[in-house]
């Protein structure tokens, strides 16, 4: 598998991908499509993302991340399976318009989560 480098900063990929695909796809190589079917079966996982981010085994452990990035609030939950098996899954990211919860992985696969709330004021028809 092509995995991603740890650690990961949810702000920084968000910016990197938003901002130019190419470099988004060397940095944080993503499964698509039948690469993905194929994945989420091997692994045991039931759910349909839009995308997925394989991380690097911690010991027996196979952390994965699943992204759903098409509709209007994105989430991202990560799963870790031993064995081909879910043992562990939760949201860790999620944009929903109104607040972004976001996260960093550590080097050691400790992961730090915030969350903000967006704030939009808007004058006349000008919005910031």
């Amino acid at each position: 598998y092509n995995y991603n480098s740890l650690p990961i900063d949810f702000e920084e990929f968000y910016d990197t991908c938003y901002d130019n695909q190419i470099k988004c796809n060397k940095i944080y190589p993503q499964y698509f499509g039948n690469e993905q079917t194929k994945i989420l079966l091997k692994f045991g996982i039931n759910n349909d993302p839009t995308s997925i981010f394989m991380l690097p085994k911690f010991k027996e452990f196979q952390p994965i991340l699943l992204a759903y990035t098409d509709s209007d609030i994105e989430g991202y939950n990560l799963v870790i399976t031993k064995n081909n098996r879910i043992v562990f899954q939760k949201t860790i990211g999620e944009m929903d318009g109104e607040t972004i919860k976001d996260f960093k992985i550590l080097n050691n696969y400790e992961i730090e989560l915030f969350e903000r709330n967006l704030f939009i004021l808007c004058a006349s028809s000008k919005c910031f």
